[in-house]
This record gives C-alpha cells, structure tokens and sequence, in this order.
C-alpha cells in the first residue's frame, strides 16, 4: 500500500470525527505517510487532532550509545522506544472523553484497535525491538 493510498484510507476513517485541528490528519499525518510508506503505527483519532506513534523497526533506531535530539532535548533508543508507552499514557490521561477512534497499520493493513489492543501492541513493538537489538549485540 503507498503512503497516498494508506493516507486516503485513513482520511476517510478519520476526517468525520474531528471537528477541530483537521490539518493533524490532512497535512502532518499525511507527510508521515507518504514519507515513510510500509512503517507500522498505532493512529488515535480525536475530537481536536490525530496522533500517530510510530513503530519503528530496530534497526531505524540510533546505535548503542548513541544519543539523538527527542522532544525537547536528547536521548539514547532505549528512551526513544519506551516514549511509546509514555506517549500512549499521556493519550489516555490527558485526552480522556476526547478519543474516538484507534487504529492501528501493521505494514500492510489498517485495521480497527482499542486502547488495550495498542497496549498490547506497543509492549510487544518494545520487546521485539529489545530482542532485535540484544540479538544484534550478541552477532557483533
């Protein structure tokens, strides 16, 4: 699926249940898409905006030691991975009674999710990326 194909059908999951910051999804979204076509992500539909976490594979990751700008400031890839699980919880938290829709795209498909489902699918992501890397280490 190209990034134009998949931000078309995410569009029109997506654009009936914002009623503000539409520009989350048609122009922000839509960049991510078409710039990194085949990345898995976890996508948060909310009344006022989109959020969009990547998953990315490890070894799009900085190196061991490696420590990159994030945020407001730096950090190494441990910290960048485990961001996902901050960044679902301050999701949650701070946008409670606003989410409308989870969704999650596993490389090939969009298809519907739940808060526990991205959970889920988060630890996961956050294990397999640990394992790739120790296992990375070990060939080494």
């Amino acid at each position: 699926m190209t990034g134009e194909t998949l931000y078309a059908e995410l569009h029109k999951r997506c654009i009936h249940k914002i009623s503000k910051f539409e520009s989350d999804l048609t122009a922000i979204d839509r960049e991510w898409l078409i710039e990194h076509p085949g990345v898995p992500f976890i996508h948060v539909t909310r009344t006022y905006g989109t959020h969009l976490l990547a998953l990315w594979p490890a070894t799009q990751y900085p190196a061991p030691g490696e420590y990159v700008p994030y945020m407001f400031g730096v950090a190494d890839r441990g910290h960048i991975l485990h961001g996902l699980t901050d960044f679902l919880e301050a999701i949650v938290k701070v946008h409670a009674g606003q989410v409308q829709q989870w969704l999650y795209y596993d490389g090939q498909r969009l298809v519907d999710a739940t808060e526990a489902r991205a959970r889920t699918i988060v630890a996961k992501h956050i294990a397999a990326t640990e394992a790739a890397w120790k296992k990375a280490t070990v060939a080494a």
